[in-house]
């Protein structure tokens, strides 16, 4: 069950930056050997690195390589393709994990940095409920490993329809003419920086910011968001028209964002031809198709796997620093 602790203690509310990554380090890695959760390593310069059409890469260029490499987003590539390798050695592995470096070419702000940690993870035989149920465990123990051990309150799962339909901004998640629909009925004006292929996202999210975020912000426990819309499913599985997605939130700032992982190919392929679409319009570059990938996703049936933000989860339970103090290296 979710549970999270909410008020710090005193003792290690002023530890430094190093500290607290080392700690919350030292306490995951020993989490996931409970969890009898393999850790690994991936590459962090890759010939494909992301999938979602709004995520950027940074690229990277030498005289020996044949062409740009890309600093990985996530180890999610990697780490799918070492655990296919390692379910067809061991079919019973439980699963595996890494506390990985991530980069992407976004402004730095105060809940974000160039440059940050995802501890990410991916295991077998998995529903995804177990699988936040997991994820709540992993933030609660880091929460009180860093101080904020006096206070644990039940955490909270919310249907997306749900809780759109009980904000007052109710549509189809089924048909992405809704959702657009939905927003301009609020706001006859759509954004300037929409186009045709990605107009179902933007309204999605910017709704989401004006409906769903206030709720969340107001929570003071976990709270896991299921049931999102297939044009969000990114490499989610999709069924009935739903992403077997979920993302977590602590007092409106996302943690944690995983899913049961699409299996069939082909779909896949679909998806990621359809938000590289999304870029040529956007004029940036397209994502390059990971084919090793796509060729061994039928491999990948019954896995689930999330990543957590590590530097979100320490700034959210110490009021000294931001995500970006915590994703510093100098």
């Amino acid at each position: 069950m979710f549970c999270t602790a909410s008020r710090q203690s005193s003792a290690i509310s002023y530890m430094q930056p190093a500290q607290l990554r080392n700690r919350a380090i030292r306490t995951a890695r020993e989490f996931f050997a409970h969890e009898q959760i393999l850790e690994v390593r991936t590459p962090r310069a890759v010939v494909s690195a992301a999938l979602e059409p709004y995520i950027d890469t940074l690229s990277i260029a030498g005289r020996e390589l044949q062409e740009p490499l890309q600093l990985a987003t996530s180890p999610e590539f990697s780490l799918k393709k070492i655990f296919r390798a390692e379910l067809q050695e061991n079919p019973t592995a439980r699963g595996i994990y890494e506390i990985a470096p991530v980069f992407r070419d976004d402004a730095a702000s105060k809940n974000h940095s160039p440059e940050f940690t995802l501890v990410e993870w991916y295991t077998r035989e998995t529903t995804l409920d177990t699988l936040l149920d997991t994820t709540a465990r992993l933030i609660t123990t880091l929460a009180t490993a860093t101080g904020f051990a006096d206070a644990v309150h039940p955490s909270k799962k919310f249907d997306l329809p749900t809780l759109f339909r009980d904000a007052g901004c109710a549509f189809d998640f089924a048909d992405e003419r809704s959702v657009v629909a939905a927003y301009q009925s609020r706001h006859p004006t759509l954004p300037t920086h929409l186009n045709t292929m990605d107009a179902a996202i933007i309204c999605f999210n910017l709704l989401f910011d004006e409906f769903v975020l206030p709720i969340l912000r107001a929570e003071t426990s976990l709270v896991a968001l299921v049931g999102y819309p297939t044009y969000l499913a990114a490499l989610a599985y999709e069924s009935e028209h739903c992403a077997e997605r979920a993302e977590i939130y602590y007092r409106g700032l996302e943690l944690a964002n995983g899913y049961r992982e699409e299996y069939r190919a082909e779909i896949a392929r679909a998806r990621w031809l359809r938000y590289n679409a999304i870029r040529a319009l956007r004029g940036v570059p397209e994502h390059k198709l990971d084919e090793e990938l796509l060729a061994h996703l039928a491999d990948l049936q019954g896995v689930c796997g999330i990543a957590v933000g590590l530097e979100r989860v320490l700034a959210c339970f110490n009021e000294h620093y931001s995500t970006r103090d915590l994703a510093r290296i100098d």
